[in-house]
C-alpha cells in the first residue's frame, strides 16, 4: 500500500521519479565576470524573495536559476549581495537562539519530572496505612546502661 502511494505520488503528483539530491553544475570560463554594476538599495521585499529562491534546496530544475541569481547578488548588485547576507545571518541567529531554547526547556521539564518521581517515591514509601508506618516492631529502643 506505501509502495503504491508512493509511486502514485511519484507519476501523477510530482510529475516523474524522485529526483536525486546530487547535482552536478558545469560553469562556464567567463561565469564569474561581471556584467553591470547596479548601485540601487533593494527593497525589503525584493530581498526577501531573492533569500526565498536561493535558500530553497537545489536540484536538477532549479539549479542554474539559483546559482545566476547568486552571481548577480554577489557581483553585479553588492547591496543585494549584504542585505541577502544579513538576513541570513538574522535567520542563522535566530535559529541559534531556538534551538537553545528547546534545549533549556527540555532540560527543565527533565529536571521536573526528576524531582516530581522523587516526591511520588517518598510519598509511596511512608503513605498512610503503608507497611512502614503500621510496623509493630519498634525501630528505637532506648539502652539502659548496664552496672
Amino acid at each position: 500500500m506505501v509502495e503504491a502511494a508512493a509511486t502514485y505520488l511519484n507519476t501523477y503528483v510530482r510529475g516523474g521519479p524522485p529526483r536525486s539530491r546530487d547535482v552536478t553544475l558545469t560553469l562556464e570560463h567567463d561565469y564569474f565576470q561581471m556584467l553591470c554594476r547596479r548601485n540601487k538599495k533593494p527593497s525589503a521585499t525584493s530581498v526577501k524573495r531573492w533569500w526565498a529562491v536561493i535558500k530553497r534546496p537545489l536540484d536538477d530544475t532549479n539549479v542554474y536559476s539559483i546559482m545566476h541569481l547568486v552571481r548577480r547578488a554577489l557581483l553585479d548588485w553588492p547591496k543585494m549581495g549584504a542585505s541577502i547576507a544579513k538576513m541570513a545571518e538574522k535567520e542563522f541567529v535566530l535559529a541559534r537562539k531556538e534551538k537553545l531554547r528547546r534545549k533549556r526547556v527540555e532540560a527543565q521539564a527533565a529536571r521536573k519530572l526528576k524531582k516530581q518521581r522523587a516526591l511520588e517515591g517518598m510519598q509511596n514509601g511512608i503513605a498512610v496505612g503503608s507497611a512502614r508506618t503500621q510496623s509493630s516492631v519498634k525501630k528505637c529502643h532506648v539502652k539502659k546502661a548496664s552496672h
